[in-house]
């Protein structure tokens, strides 16, 4: 994203900030962010290991205090499953992802948070039809290939009661998606434009968005790489969407808005 704000105020970066000359943006390219701070390798990338450590606590963390809130058994699968995700997500990676802000000296600015208008909607509802597009396309060459996706476990969660499906289309829109968002865009993807490109800090984003998901697969190798291939390509989308638009409100929209459309069909083929 072309937008100085983006730009972290932390001590470690002494430099001024650059500003784009070419008269249609105010703020900085993201070869003006490669070539900020230190010239130091280790203090230049930094900013990258501090990000990557975050994603690694948010699902640590995170994913330790959601499986002792799913052994609590307070209520149906529904509801814990519920209360697993809203602890995996808002205090795993909303968490984290505050406290990392926060070390590093940064406001809402440098992730591009801001009341939407009519562009951000409309980048937004494109972010979204593409993630669909993308998703459902893919689905067709894995159909004429003759492979399957691994299994995802709220699959199993939701196959003796469908009604979670409905649990989280709501949670996606408000929650997961603006969660995971804020995590791997705002954060990490925010962390590579400070020492690579546009485009590799997008695929790095990515990469490490669908690895992250091995841990919730089952099936072979094959599957659990097709499952990866779909995740990365969505990121791709998403992190594309988040560059070009300036805000992180579109990616997290289009994130929710795209798993709300798949649990609803996933409902749908369930009950019917």
């Amino acid at each position: 994203m072309n937008d100085s704000s983006r730009e972290p105020s932390s001590v470690e970066q002494e430099e001024p900030s650059p500003t784009s000359d070419d008269g249609g943006s105010d703020g900085v390219t993201s070869s003006d962010r490669s070539s900020r701070g230190d010239d130091a390798t280790g203090s230049r990338w930094r900013p990258v290991a501090y990000a990557l450590l975050a994603v690694a606590l948010a699902f640590v963390v995170g994913g330790g205090l959601a499986e002792f809130a799913g052994n609590l058994e307070l209520g149906d699968a529904a509801g814990d499953l519920l209360l697993q995700y809203l602890v995996l997500h808002g205090l795993g990676f909303v968490g984290v992802s505050l406290v990392y802000l926060s070390y590093r000296r940064v406001d809402l600015s440098y992730l591009g948070v801001r009341v939407p208008d009519i562009r951000d909607v409309a980048w937004g509802a494109t972010a979204t039809a593409a993630t669909l597009v993308v998703a459902y396309g893919l689905l067709e060459i894995y159909s004429l290939l003759g492979v399957s996706s691994a299994a995802h476990r709220i699959e199993e969660a939701a196959a003796a009661n469908p009604e979670v499906y409905l649990v989280l289309l709501v949670l996606s829109v408000v929650l997961i998606g603006p969660a995971e968002e804020l995590l791997f865009r705002g954060v990490l993807q925010n962390a590579f434009a400070e020492v690579v490109d546009a485009a590799p800090a997008v695929v790095l984003a990515s990469f490490v968005f669908a690895v992250m998901h091995v841990g919730s697969l089952s099936g072979s190798a094959v599957e659990v790489s097709v499952y990866l291939f779909t995740a990365f390509s969505l990121a791709l989308v998403l992190g594309a969407a988040y560059e070009v638009s300036g805000s992180l409100l579109v990616p997290a929209a289009a994130h929710g808005l795209y798993n709300a459309v798949v649990f609803y069909s996933a409902y749908v083929s369930a009950v019917t």
